[in-house]
């Protein structure tokens, strides 16, 4: 089991726009993390930097106390990496090429190999580039799997897949990381699919980590209250600053509130006369996510770094 350190990564590509901003956080070891963030908001970076496949322009990323460029820990099979449209070698077939990959990884386990082979329904004498994407996707889990890694880092695992075969895929990742202990980083855009499995979210806006916690941890941080009232006072109060998110229907307001950057209004709201009912919920988790995804950008979502 091996904690993940990414240390105020930077990075910029050539002189063109930067991908990341000044990203901090540390995840425990074993734990699930789930990468979110629109297209273009730096997952597939951040992602090659924790894999040691890119260098930070600035700050750096360890695994395990060791810098995430050290080449003997990816190929030696201590972290793993799965990209979203992963390079297999077209004319090999997929037994020949699970046994010319097997002596590279010191940590190689053949039985476990056969048996993820067997229940991914993979054709071993099938060639890879006669696999369906789905097939291709089942094949580099494997590869990625069968070095019993310490670190598993996959990138939009799901993409393009069907049900059936994201569901194989999910099940594969779940039953490693329950025998192993393995740490997770994975990006995707299939929330609705990995939701369960994960127990930390990091969301990436713009190349910024907008917050990285434990999932309980920030259900708990982030309330909404729905506030009914008259149009005047409503409309004043969605035009504060202090809230996350807001969203008006009719005379009912939503507010989206950080409780760690302002605590919860309710006193304040209810000695409004023009306010005539004030509910506090959770959020759940999906409508969460979304906000801090694709959500208006505001000065609070800015400062909201985990």
């Amino acid at each position: 089991m091996m904690p993940v350190l990414v240390d105020h990564v930077s990075h910029r590509y050539g002189t063109g726009t930067a991908a990341l901003h000044d990203v901090a956080f540390a995840l425990p070891a074993g734990a699930i993390l789930g990468l979110v963030g629109a297209n273009g908001a730096g997952k597939s970076t951040l992602l090659q930097c924790c894999a040691g496949l890119r260098t930070p322009t600035r700050g750096a990323v360890r695994i395990g106390g060791h810098d995430a460029r050290d080449r003997r820990a990816l190929v030696g099979g201590t972290v793993t990496w799965v990209a979203a449209d992963p390079p297999l070698p077209a004319h090999e077939t997929v037994a020949a090429l699970l046994r010319w990959v097997a002596p590279l990884h010191a940590r190689w386990d053949t039985s476990f190999a056969a048996m993820l082979v067997d229940r991914l329904a993979l054709p071993t004498a099938q060639r890879v580039d006669r696999l369906s994407r789905g097939g291709r996707m089942k094949l580099a889990l494997v590869l990625a799997l069968a070095p019993r890694p310490a670190v598993l880092i996959l990138d939009e695992p799901l993409a393009g897949l069907d049900v059936p075969a994201r569901d194989d895929v999910l099940r594969a990742v779940l039953g490693t990381v329950a025998d192993e202990g393995t740490t997770v980083l994975l990006a995707s855009h299939e929330w609705g699919e990995i939701e369960t499995v994960l127990d930390h979210l990091a969301v990436l806006r713009d190349g910024r980590l907008v917050v990285c916690d434990r999932i309980e941890t920030l259900q708990a941080r982030f309330r909404r209250v729905t506030l009914t009232g008259t149009d005047d006072a409503l409309d004043a109060i969605a035009r504060g600053d202090r809230w996350l998110g807001t969203q008006r229907a009719g005379r009912l307001l939503t507010l989206l509130v950080d409780t760690d950057a302002t605590p919860l209004p309710v006193d304040e709201f209810a000695s409004l006369s023009d306010v005539t009912q004030c509910d506090v919920d959770d959020v759940p988790t999906r409508e969460l996510v979304r906000r801090l995804t694709y959500g208006t950008p505001s000065t609070r979502v800015a400062e909201v770094v985990a």
